[in-house]
């Protein structure tokens, strides 16, 4: 959950934060919104939008594996297994992929700035 509390401070951060979908439910009809509709100042979630953005480099990055279980079970977070695989394979910068937090939310930021009138 670091990660993710994270990129919650981050959007915060940037003055974000009444926009985030209250909940997975409206999460998800923000999101059917967006994917039918385009996005649209109605369905915007900055938090989604940089989980998703995460998301897309760490599958265009690492491939499908980023979005497997992990050996408990549990879901896996692409920056931890990101950062692990990056240290594994000798990279000697610990957290390397946790600045994509701060570009995610940049991003959001940035689309936000651009849909509003």
């Amino acid at each position: 959950m670091d990660h993710w509390g994270r990129l919650r401070a981050a959007i915060d951060a940037r003055g974000l934060t009444a926009l985030i979908a209250e909940g997975g439910e409206r999460a998800a009809a923000n999101l059917v919104s967006e994917l039918t509709d385009g996005p649209s100042i109605d369905n915007f979630d900055p938090l989604m939008a940089a989980h998703n953005a995460i998301m897309s480099n760490a599958l265009a990055t690492a491939g499908l594996e980023v979005m497997y279980a992990n050996e408990d079970g549990s879901d896996r977070c692409p920056l931890c297994w990101m950062n692990e695989q990056a240290n594994n394979a000798g990279n000697p910068t610990p957290n390397a992929y946790d600045d994509w937090i701060d570009r995610a939310a940049d991003d959001a930021l940035a689309v936000w700035q651009e849909m509003r009138p």
